[in-house]
């Protein structure tokens, strides 16, 4: 039985890799420029980063074993906790590379963990 069933993980790593794929849709054609520009962009490139990480967060308390398979969810939860709480003194180099670059590995091991759920139910 993969832990990640239960019905909160799953829902949890199903939001973590929605906001994933949003943020690549809407940034794909960005440049960090135009991020930082605008604050209605930028802002929605947060809440998305807040969601994936406090997403993420949730799991990792429901299922601490998770690091195994995904080492890289403190980063991703470490970020949610920058934009939450040092939301004024954000390096917008780290949020464009977590948005545009880092996104594509994250939406990839989000899709292999909710696929080890579908193959266990």
């Amino acid at each position: 039985m993969c832990l990640y069933t239960t019905p909160p993980a799953s829902q949890w790593l199903r939001d973590a890799l929605n906001s994933a794929l949003t943020l690549r849709r809407h940034t794909m054609h960005l440049t960090i420029e135009a991020m930082i520009e605008d604050d209605w962009i930028l802002g929605a490139i947060e809440r998305r980063l807040e969601v994936i990480g406090e997403a993420l967060r949730r799991v990792r308390h429901a299922v601490p074993r998770i690091e195994e398979s995904f080492p890289q969810i403190h980063q991703w939860i470490a970020l949610r906790n920058v934009v939450a709480h040092d939301y004024d003194n954000l390096d917008y180099e780290i949020i464009w590379d977590a948005a545009t670059i880092k996104i594509q590995s994250l939406i990839e091991t989000l899709s292999e963990l909710l696929d080890d759920v579908q193959n266990d139910e």
